[in-house]
């Protein structure tokens, strides 16, 4: 996020941040919780996603949201109402198995209520991020392959771009990338 990088722990949330000189990055505790009741905490280490401008986690009592500019993990109220279609339920001895995952402005957060089969997300939360709405899917899912596309050219094309090597002269080196 930014120029830092934010670590979620059971205790708190810390920000590294490069700071130069002889020591290369810097901790700083962001938020303490526990000065306030482990609220906002990060509970379920596998229900955080990327928003791109806030992070989406599951901490004990809710949905939350966080980044670098917030002076507190943020509990949105519209967020709130709708986690109790899987909190009220969810196997909270297995926090392993919940997981979460992002397409678009869709947020999926699946979980395994008490008494699923092999303990595993049987129910899923469909959180639209644009239209603020949520919906309760009867299926899970196991795992999430989150991936954000990069559009770099790759070092082939970089070579021939900037006119450092044409093609036939990568193909004399075995170098084509074919």
């Amino acid at each position: 996020s930014g120029n830092a990088f934010l670590i979620y722990t059971t205790q708190g949330i810390w920000e590294m941040s490069i700071v130069g000189g002889e020591q290369t990055v810097g901790f700083r505790r962001v938020y303490n919780g526990e000065d306030n009741e482990r609220k906002g905490l990060l509970a379920y280490p596998n229900l955080l996603v990327n928003l791109g401008d806030a992070h989406l986690y599951g901490g004990k009592d809710g949905l939350y949201l966080y980044n670098q500019f917030y002076t507190r993990p943020d509990r949105q109220e519209w967020l709130h109402r709708a986690s109790s279609l899987i909190y009220d339920s969810m196997d909270e001895a297995s926090c392993e198995v919940h997981v979460a995952g992002i397409y678009g402005d869709e947020v999926l957060l699946s979980v395994a209520e008490s008494g699923a089969t092999n303990q595993c997300p049987n129910v899923t939360l469909r959180i639209n991020t644009a239209y603020k709405v949520c919906d309760k899917v009867d299926f899970g899912f196991t795992t999430f392959g989150n991936f954000t596309s990069q559009d770099i050219e790759t070092i082939r094309d970089f070579i021939i771009n900037n006119e450092i090597c044409d093609l036939a002269g990568l193909v004399a080196i075995d170098a084509d990338y074919g």
